[in-house]
């Protein structure tokens, strides 16, 4: 019976996480949840309570989901830290890429809630500290250009890059040209952002 119930709890959370990340919040209305779950609604608010705690739930399982991704940039050490700007704006957008309902999700969060859901308060934090310490270091190494740079900022250019680069491929295919996503085209660009940073 357990087992029964795991796996109507997954179809359900499969079933939010693509409409939620198609259609966000508002747009998503627990009756077409069930359809694609192929479950009675009822069965949904017996596991999840609400829609709110149903999309907390999304947001949470695929933040760490993505979040299991970052364990390879704890394997970055001393020795990394002069290309280690070029490896993270890699990562990121290659966890994107990997899971593509992680950025709709983090758009739709923002634009509905207005603030940080609690279930995805700190998912990040491990990776973070570990790439924290190895900055310091390279500011100490004077690896890194401008050690007025804080960490704060340098983390936040590197998520807006590869963030606006992977959410407005349309607008920017219009506006920059279709060639900027090219292989080659991308890999100039992650070059020359982390060469702000590092010493060529």
């Amino acid at each position: 019976m357990q087992e029964r119930a795991e796996k109507t709890k997954q179809k359900i959370l499969d079933a939010a996480t693509k409409l939620f990340a198609s259609r966000g919040f508002s747009g998503t209305v627990i009756d077409d949840i069930a359809a694609e779950a192929g479950v009675n609604k009822q069965r949904i608010y017996a596991y999840f309570n609400s829609k709110s705690n149903l999309f907390e739930s999304v947001t949470a399982k695929v933040f760490n989901s993505s979040s299991q991704y970052d364990k390879k940039l704890l394997e970055l050490g001393e020795k990394d830290i002069s290309s280690m700007t070029l490896t993270i704006l890699n990562h990121y957008l290659d966890t994107y890429n990997r899971r593509p309902e992680f950025w709709r999700l983090i758009a739709w969060a923002n634009l509905e809630f207005g603030e940080v859901l609690k279930s995805i308060k700190g998912t990040k934090s491990e990776s973070l500290e570990h790439i924290r310490k190895l900055y310091s270091k390279g500011i100490d190494k004077k690896i890194f250009i401008n050690p007025e740079i804080s960490f704060e900022t340098y983390i936040y250019i590197l998520w807006s890059a590869t963030f606006f680069y992977n959410s407005n491929r349309s607008t920017l295919r219009q506006s920059l040209g279709p060639e900027l996503f090219t292989e080659k085209s991308r890999t100039c660009l992650f070059r020359e952002i982390a060469s702000l940073f590092h010493k060529s």
